[in-house]
């Protein structure tokens, strides 16, 4: 146990205790604010620091109205209720790790027997109006893509480094 929490403490005062401070030092901030905020905040209030160096004029923010009310009850906080997010898998992922990855068979084979309506609509969509006819070798592209997706189809189960 004494290894694993000096280890842990060696890791952040060699690499988040500075990216704190470094972050504190461009954004006028304090430590604690910067890691309270969420990046979309850090973002807007560097660009600000930037804008201001720059000698740019920056709009303000807009505010809301002080009250709302929702069928006679004050809200004290409008928000969405109802909607979810889904998250395929939770985690830091590396290029140079190799990972798992588990995928469904039915979801490739889906995409095998729409493959040609797929191709003929990109063509069309994206190929300004081409045709399958139009491509010289459609057949070859065609059979490499089928190939690479019976090959999936087949083997769900693989370990690879993510492509990040």
């Amino acid at each position: 146990p004494f290894i694993f929490s000096l280890s842990t403490y060696y890791l952040y005062m060699t690499y988040v205790h500075p990216f704190i401070f470094s972050l504190a030092t461009i954004i006028p901030l304090s430590p604690d604010e910067v890691l309270r905020k969420g990046s979309g905040t850090l973002c807007e209030a560097l660009l600000m620091v930037e804008a201001y160096r720059a000698d740019i004029v920056c709009p303000n923010k807009t505010l809301s109205a002080g009250e709302k009310h929702y069928k006679g009850h004050l809200l004290e906080s409008e928000t969405y209720i109802g909607g979810h997010v889904e998250c395929l898998e939770a985690g830091v992922f590396r290029a140079d790790i190799p990972t798992k990855f588990r995928m469904n068979p039915k979801g490739y084979q889906g995409l095998l027997d729409s493959l040609d309506e797929d191709l003929k609509y990109a063509l069309y969509h994206e190929g300004k109006k081409m045709t399958p006819e139009d491509v010289e070798n459609y057949d070859e592209v065609r059979a490499a893509i089928a190939e690479k997706l019976v090959d999936l189809r087949d083997n769900p189960v693989q370990m690879a480094k993510p492509l990040i």
